[in-house]
């Protein structure tokens, strides 16, 4: 008897070992239906606020650096035709959340006041006919909604702060820019302009420091990069330029840039190209049948370094295999000639990632169909997810959003490492961050109320437990500065 005594207390404490596993830190919370989950980082203190809104409430959650209960406040959830959450603003101690009916023309600034222990709440409507919704951005403690207006061809910025509503208007109607066909157009058609037939790569897609970002959102051929005091939308549908808008977020002003491709012979028909910005140089890929280019550039369109792979040379610049997922013949499979990575890459939507690693750069090159069904939970593998991202209107976890991708859909793609001048650079590609969330994920299918963010260096992998009442922290290391 003694003995399954001792057995008994033995697999007690072993269960709780592996459950105390699963998590670093976890808060009581009690949620009823229909429930959402939204973060606030505090880059500077280290602190997050959480909030938690169901079918009645919505409950702030302030926690410190070490992950301890600082103060909550609940509020009642705004009426139901505020369907989303585009972002927020702050203000010291208060947090705006902003609400929003589906076409943004009403909207709700719910503002949580920690130091005053109230909720302030003010409304806003907008009118916005003639007018294409851009993606809604929380920069600098400001919520941004965007639009482009068809008739006097302006970017709109609809500035909410502390209560109050700002307009700010960016004048292209003088300028020039170029669709996909190489003809001239105006800004209203190069946003709204259909790049593929299924649509599925035709919406913005947005770039901020914080957030992991895949393939998936890379190969768009319109992006948003938004750092602390500008941002820069780049279109890539055009094969033989990259459009760049770069608009001062202190005076407001826009510079407009155009960044040559390398020049290619043969039908446009067979070519494919891409971009992307990092460390305020832009990376750029293109590809033919038979021919690959990677170019990094400055901001004045100087060339600094190119890559060029012929379909006979070896795929010199790799530091992985070529992998490719959910091929024709499904599961993963890997392959090293130059050959088929050109002409798979090229037959793809091509992109590129880019971040640090240990002061030089790791990039991933590769490319997704754009057919495929869209569902959540299905992740394109490997160390294919750089380290930027964005609090991104109408996706309340914008991380774990770029994990996911297309049933179905063929993803091809290698990891490369460089020095900060391009030079290639051997070595291996350790497991990230992503890598390890993908895993966790992928054993954990049923977690619910996921969100994913950035603290420092730390990624953490939120998730609630309906028996237990408790909302979960679970942490990550990433290598990736």
């Amino acid at each position: 008897m003694r003995n399954k005594l001792v057995i008994v207390n033995l697999l007690f404490l072993f269960n709780m070992f592996v459950y105390g596993q699963e998590f670093n830190h976890a808060f009581d919370l009690k949620l009823k239906g229909n429930r959402d989950v939204f973060q606030v980082v505090d880059s500077i203190t280290n602190t997050v606020t959480m909030f938690f809104s169901d079918k009645e409430k919505v409950t702030a959650i302030r926690l410190n650096h070490e992950f301890q209960i600082i103060d909550t406040l609940s509020a009642d959830r705004p009426e139901s035709k505020y369907e989303e959450i585009l972002g927020y603003n702050r203000n010291g101690n208060q947090i705006g959340l902003i609400w929003a009916k589906s076409n943004k023309t009403e909207i709700i600034e719910q503002g949580f006041d920690f130091s005053d222990k109230k909720i302030v709440q003010k409304k806003f409507s907008l009118e916005l006919k003639k007018q294409t919704i851009l993606p809604s951005v929380s920069i600098n403690d400001c919520f941004y909604l965007m639009t482009c207006n068809k008739i006097d061809l302006t970017i709109n910025l609809y500035i909410i702060k502390d209560g109050k509503l700002d307009i700010k208007k960016i004048n292209l109607k003088e300028e020039t820019f170029y669709n996909s066909s190489k003809r001239r157009t105006h800004i209203y058609d190069l946003f709204t302009e259909i790049v593929y037939p299924e649509n599925i790569y035709s919406e913005i897609q947005v770039i901020t420091k914080n957030n992991l970002v895949s393939l998936k959102s890379t190969s768009a051929k319109r992006k948003l990069y938004v750092s602390d005091n500008e941002m820069i939308f780049t279109f890539d549908n055009h094969l033989d330029v990259t459009q760049c808008i770069f608009i001062n977020l202190n005076s407001f002003d826009y510079t407009l840039k155009y960044f040559k491709k390398p020049s290619v012979q043969g039908d446009d028909l067979f070519f494919n190209s891409n971009s992307y910005i990092f460390n305020n140089q832009i990376f750029q890929i293109k590809t033919t049948e038979e021919e690959f280019y990677l170019t990094l550039k400055d901001r004045d369109d100087n060339l600094l370094k190119t890559h060029h792979l012929k379909k006979s040379d070896s795929l010199y610049f790799k530091n992985s295999p070529v992998f490719q997922e959910n091929g024709d013949f499904g599961g993963k499979r890997e392959f090293d000639k130059s050959s088929k990575f050109i002409r798979k890459i090229n037959s793809l939507n091509c992109g590129l990632t880019v971040h640090n690693f240990n002061n030089n750069y790791l990039i991933t090159i590769g490319g997704l169909s754009t057919t495929g069904k869209m569902t959540t939970g299905v992740f394109v593998g490997g160390s294919m997810f750089g380290a930027t991202g964005a609090l991104i209107g109408a996706a309340l976890s914008p991380a774990l959003d770029s994990f996911n991708s297309y049933a179905n859909q063929k993803v091809v793609y290698t990891n490369c490492l460089f020095d900060k001048s391009l030079n290639h650079l051997e070595g291996d590609v350790p497991l990230f961050a992503f890598d390890q969330v993908r895993s966790y994920l992928d054993g954990n299918k049923n977690l619910k109320l996921k969100t994913l963010f950035k603290v420092k260096d730390v990624y953490y992998l939120g998730f609630y437990q309906d028996k237990q009442n408790q909302y979960c922290l679970k942490k990550f290391d990433d290598l990736i500065k």
